[in-house]
């Protein structure tokens, strides 16, 4: 197992395919730059070059927060597919709810079982998607944990990152805005305003403490203030009296608490931060149930069903009590689905003209087009639909 990226990053995804043991096939590079694009939104990229390999690391590492599998392996087989088939149950049984992302080729697609496609959540089709794809599935999973009641605990650098994901600005509450340098550590005066709190109780007021203080922007106006920083104590704060450094707030169905302590590693040594990030824990797991009803459903529960193939330029659709679908083609072609058939019917044909000129130019012959000439006979087409049967009749406009 190989680990790519460095530095602070918010994510983890690992990447299962012996595929990258090839870098000159095709679908090795564009998992490739998947990966340089995943590493490019701060998101750490674990390798696994074999199915056990990557068992061995879901076995071994829980902060995994995605995972890519490629379903071939490079021979589409029926034992890439039981391994394929393995991991993602293995996965299941640690994380019911771990977004995992099938790779294939989209010409292979149609080797994907049944069970498989049931404990997967999306398919990334190689040499197609990107990761603004890829991140923006990973983003929806977080947002309908929120929904359904999840909380969100964030700590000092988590307000500097997602500067292009709005709902997780105003998760966590606002956005990071620069910061003292020079040193970029120093010692200030904090108040608490909330002492009522949990994650506040037992907190001297002033308190005094040596971090780095984070400026805000897009702070967020929902947000119940519990600790501020006395900008008069220290250098280079600019967000005026009341400069927020750890607040909460219900958000989206869920509940979010964050501060902005915990740059130096002594902070996590400190009995008072540990009871305040504690009380912070606390207030973000509550005492209610997980409920994904309460979310915006996933993409992946809804089922694409071809109603009708080789149309002529449909144009317009209206769904019908007992889910009838009703549907006219530009020739006029009015059909109508049933879905205790399974069949498309056609049931009536309107008289349109498919000509086209532009109307603002004569023909060769100085004779205005047939456009213009059409112009007084349009029609505004009226009709009553009982059962299968339309009864059409004419209105001029």
């Amino acid at each position: 197992m190989q680990r790519t990226g460095a530095g602070p990053l918010a994510r983890q995804v690992l990447i299962v395919d012996s595929g990258l043991a090839e870098p000159n096939s095709a679908a090795a590079r564009s998992v490739r730059a998947l990966e340089a694009e995943l590493r490019a939104r701060n998101i750490q990229v674990l390798e696994a070059l074999s199915y056990e390999d990557g068992l061995a690391t879901v076995v071994s590492d829980a902060g995994i927060h995605c995972i890519l599998l490629n379903w071939t392996q490079g021979s589409n087989d029926s034992g890439s597919h039981a391994q394929a088939t393995e991991l993602l149950h293995a996965v299941r049984a640690r994380n019911a709810k771990v977004p995992i992302f099938l790779m294939a080729s989209r010409k292979l697609a149609g080797s994907v079982t049944v069970e498989v496609a049931t404990l997967a959540d999306e398919y990334i089709w190689i040499l197609e998607d990107t990761a603004s794809f890829v991140s923006g599935r990973v983003q929806a999973a977080i947002e309908r944990y929120i929904q359904a009641g999840g909380g969100y605990v964030g700590i000092h650098s988590a307000t500097d990152t997602e500067y292009d994901w709005p709902w997780y600005g105003r998760l966590a509450g606002a956005y990071f805005n620069g910061h003292p340098n020079n040193p970029n550590v120093r010692k200030a005066t904090y108040h608490v305003i909330d002492k009522s709190n949990p994650s506040t109780q037992g907190l001297p007021d002033p308190w005094d403490r040596e971090d780095e203080f984070y400026n805000f922007k897009s702070i967020d106006p929902t947000i119940h203030v519990l600790v501020e920083i006395d900008e008069k104590s220290y250098e280079g704060g600019t967000n005026g009296d009341h400069h927020p450094m750890s607040w909460y707030h219900d958000f989206d169905g869920g509940r979010a608490w964050y501060t902005n302590m915990g740059h130096t590693e002594a902070t996590f040594s400190d009995p008072v931060f540990l009871r305040h990030l504690l009380g912070g824990l606390r207030y973000a797991i509550g005492t209610g149930k997980i409920d994904f009803s309460r979310a915006r459903p996933e993409e992946n529960r809804f089922t694409r069903v071809v109603l009708a193939e080789k149309l002529d330029e449909p144009v317009e659709l209206a769904v019908l009590p007992g889910e009838r679908v009703l549907f006219i083609e530009r020739h006029g072609y009015v059909n109508i689905y049933s879905p205790t058939t399974k069949r498309v019917k056609r049931i009536a044909t309107i008289p349109v003209s498919t000509k086209y000129a532009d109307s603002s130019h004569d023909d060769e012959d100085g004779q205005e087009t047939q456009h213009a000439k059409d112009a007084e006979a349009f029609a505004l087409q009226r009709g009553v639909l009982e059962g299968g049967r339309l009864d059409l009749f004419l209105g001029h406009i």
